[in-house]
């Protein structure tokens, strides 16, 4: 995984938004630095499983690290096993971090399709990166 560099400040005082809010919440902890992010032990809790089962927005089952939904093939089975941490959009767009390949794949849609998580489509794209990669 690449450093973290640390954002620009914030163009507003955090004090100033409802405390009670979402977005106050999420800038005000837990506090994590770019320095606490680039260690051996934030990176390897990125991909340790912190909870699973079926998700209560989207209804797929979902093993969870820190931001990343890990692999199962429960819920994506072209989403091979492994050091494997993605997140796709609705419409069908995919990001997956393979680590223990050493290599991160994009697909973003120029149209949208119905799928809430992945599609056909970037299921077939992500499938030929990795038959390529054999």
């Amino acid at each position: 995984m690449a450093d973290i560099v640390p954002p620009p400040p914030l163009p507003f005082d955090i004090e100033d938004l409802d405390h009670s809010q979402p977005a106050y919440r999420t800038f005000t902890g837990p506090a994590v630095t770019a320095e606490e992010a680039n260690t051996a032990e934030w990176r390897r809790a990125v991909l340790a499983e912190q909870t699973a089962g079926i998700d209560q927005v989207n209804g797929l089952f979902l093993r969870w690290g820190l931001g990343f939904a890990l692999s199962d093939p429960r819920t994506l089975a072209w989403v091979p096993s492994g050091r494997i941490g993605y997140w796709g959009g609705w419409g069908g767009s995919m990001g997956v971090v393979d680590l223990d390949r050493r290599m991160t794949i994009g697909y973003v849609m120029n149209r949208m399709g119905g799928d809430i998580l992945g599609s056909d489509r970037s299921a077939d794209y992500i499938g030929a990166v990795y038959e390529a990669m054999t």
